[in-house]
């Protein structure tokens, strides 16, 4: 089964105008990019935006879904990764073997939909994108429910802080097909050092903090797993 690893750094290079900023990306994407070439994986960057994204589409944060019905065209498995993502553990391979939008997450409080309270399952959907796996089939579903819905209006609010944009629709598009729901990636492939988690072995290491605090966190993780 073919499986690509797809990387897109959005407002590039605006994130990379200070030395440890430029740091972090290029550390991270560096060892993405050997970590695929390790397990035989395609490796796909990009910074521009794709053909069909709209100039006027504000969340370019999920412009990755943009991308999905073309690499379904070539790939069984697509992994996407945020750029500030860095693999600590190389020799264990990503679980390609599932279907579905495959993510970690668990159920959470506090979470309202359009003003409703998400529980159980549902609040579990509202699960952080920047490591994920998707089958072909379920790339191109995500895909085309995005393209049709991407202008709707949907207000998320987890613990007062409001969200709003592609990763509230991606919650939507998982509401309404709940089977593509997968939440079983292991922890040890989405861990965010922020959360206190602790993991005597992660693989994948995600530095989802305020840009400012990206540089420390890294270096911490280069100190104790590297």
């Amino acid at each position: 089964m073919s499986t690509v690893i797809f990387q897109f750094e959005y407002n590039y290079p605006y994130h990379r105008n200070k030395p440890e900023e430029k740091f972090v990306i290029d550390s991270c994407v560096d060892s993405v990019r050997d970590y695929a070439d390790l397990h035989d994986y395609d490796y796909i960057f990009e910074t521009e935006r794709h053909s069909t994204s709209p100039d006027h589409y504000y969340d370019l944060t999920c412009e990755w879904i943009y991308w999905l019905k073309r690499l379904a065209k070539d790939y069984d498995n697509i992994i996407v990764m945020d750029t500030d993502v860095y693999v600590t553990e190389w020799n264990i391979p990503f679980p390609v073997d599932n279907k579905g939008y495959l993510c970690y997450s668990s159920e959470k409080e506090d979470h309202f939909l359009n003003g409703e309270q998400l529980i159980g399952i549902h609040s579990q959907m509202f699960a952080n994108s920047g490591i994920i796996k998707l089958d072909s089939d379920t790339a191109i579903r995500l895909h085309d429910w995005f393209v049709k819905n991407r202008n709707d209006n949907y207000e998320m609010f987890t613990f007062g802080q409001k969200h709003i944009g592609g990763q509230v629709h991606v919650l939507k598009y998982l509401m309404e097909h709940p089977s593509d729901f997968n939440p079983t990636l292991p922890r040890e492939f989405h861990w965010s050092p922020h959360r206190y988690i602790k993991t005597g072995n992660p693989v994948l290491c995600h530095l989802c903090v305020d840009q400012s605090e990206k540089y420390e966190l890294l270096c911490t993780i280069l100190e104790n797993y590297t």
